[in-house]
């Protein structure tokens, strides 16, 4: 087993649904175990619930850390002694060994092309009931509204939540656009919903809000996997269109929230519409994709501990790698399979990476420049960055953001950097995303409060 000096980041947001396959003995390997995966960000316990059904095998997968619970498998296999648990949507496998003396299974996690050792033992652990104490609770003191809305240029349709201050009228709104990944439209994240807590907050402050689940998620029709940001960008067009048909609010201000790839898709949408009166960057890019990976690739692997050198050595074949896909050249797939055996991964852990590395949106996130976008929008622009934060580091960014604003001439922009706030805008420690889900708080009051007292105070 190729073990990768990396940093790894288990999302499990995407539920896949239930196969079971006939297999035998499966009843004395029934029951909960718990193994933990070591990696450079820190130990992750896992624990598979293993059902006899039918004959066969169901298993369910928790995450405590993440708040994870009840993650069924796309399919699950017990035979001759050997377990191999199946997610297909997140792209990852397990496969181990039942040791029937010693009363434990021994084996390998495989994600995304990494492969981390995973033994498990009988457990009777539960997960407990996390806290998220800024969550509102109903009935809310304002109004809401389920709503779906067309995409016409793509021919689909998007679901989401519009809600607006009882008693108010013609007041400002804003949409919330959510990060990279398949979202709804709480962003939910980890067991947190930030875009619910924003919501709430912004409404009760007589902003009215529209939040949306990403096309091909939830109750939004279309294909999330297919779509670059540029489709993403659409359909936050539709949703301008759409709120120009709402009595409730100020149709001359209505602007923009974006978080981390939502920050690249507002100006976006901004630079190509009058209709959009501000924008509010949570953690958006000022670098171009490429760089921003990189850069990222960087501080993950620093604050997790891993050694200069190696983190070097990463960033020559990343960089190689990033090349190669903006190049599109003749047999630039079989130049990519050759730098990643570089890296020791296997044939298999390499056909999982290449899955990532060729798609659509992989490639367009990488060529995204953002100057061509802030350079020409012209509304007033908020930049929050929180200065603990790995995936968009904030000095680089808003130092960036800064410069275009200043050479495009748009002096209505303001940007700042909050201590101790990471990606999410949460108070932490170190920033890994190993932490997002041990944090009660799910977005810092401080940012909510400069959010709306900003939006409120313009004119």
């Amino acid at each position: 087993m190729k073990k990768i000096n990396q940093v790894f980041s288990f999302l499990f947001l995407i539920i896949a649904s239930n196969l079971l396959v006939a297999q035998n003995n499966v009843d004395k390997i029934a029951g909960a175990w718990k193994g933990s995966l070591i990696t450079p960000g820190g130990k992750l316990d896992l624990i598979f619930t293993i059902i006899s059904e039918n004959n066969g095998i169901a298993t369910k997968l928790d995450v405590p850390l993440q708040g994870a619970k009840g993650i069924p498998a796309t399919s699950s296999v017990f035979r001759n002694d050997s377990v191999i648990i199946q997610y297909t949507m997140m792209r990852a496998v397990y496969r181990g060994v039942y040791n029937r003396d010693s009363l434990f299974i021994d084996g390998i996690w495989v994600q995304n092309g990494y492969t981390f050792a995973l033994k498990l033992r009988p457990s009777k652990e539960s997960i407990p009931a996390l806290k998220h104490p800024q969550e509102p609770i109903k009935p809310y003191l304002y109004n809401e509204e389920q709503i779906t809305f067309n995409n016409a240029s793509a021919q689909i349709k998007l679901a989401g939540t519009f809600t607006w201050p009882k008693n108010k009228t013609n007041c400002p709104v804003a949409i919330l656009i959510s990060g990279s990944g398949p979202q709804n439209r709480n962003e939910e994240l980890l067991g947190h919903k930030p875009f619910l807590v924003l919501a709430d907050y912004l409404t009760k402050n007589g902003i009215a809000v529209l939040r949306f689940d990403d096309r091909g998620v939830g109750e939004s029709t279309g294909s999330f996997k297919s779509a670059t940001t540029a489709d993403f960008a659409t359909d936050v067009e539709a949703a301008l269109l759409y709120l120009q048909t709402r009595k409730e609010v100020n149709k001359n201000k209505i602007g923009l929230i974006g978080h981390s790839e939502g920050g690249m898709i507002a100006p976006m949408v901004a630079s190509r519409s009058k209709n959009v009166a501000f924008v509010v960057l949570l953690a958006g890019p000022g670098l171009s994709g490429a760089e921003l990976l990189a850069l990222q690739s960087t501080y993950l692997s620093r604050a997790s501990g891993m050694d200069e050198n190696q983190i070097a050595e990463n960033m020559v074949i990343n960089k190689k790698i990033y090349g190669l896909i903006l190049s599109s050249s003749s047999g630039y797939v079989d130049s990519i399979k050759t730098e990643l055996k570089n890296k020791g991964l296997s044939n298999s852990e390499i056909d999982k990476q290449l899955e990532v590395l060729k798609s659509p949106w992989y490639k367009y996130f990488l060529a995204f420049d953002p100057p061509l976008y802030l350079s020409k929008t012209t509304c007033p622009l908020f930049a929050l960055n929180g200065k603990k934060d790995l995936q968009v580091p904030y000095k680089e960014n808003l130092e960036a953001i800064e410069k275009i604003m200043k050479q495009s001439g748009n002096k209505a922009y303001q940007t700042k950097a909050y201590e101790d706030l990471n990606h999410l805008f949460q108070h932490c420690s170190t920033g890994l995303p190993s932490e997002y889900a041990e944090i009660e708080e799910t977005l810092s009051t401080e940012v909510l409060k400069d959010i709306g007292d900003w939006i409120s105070k313009l004119r």
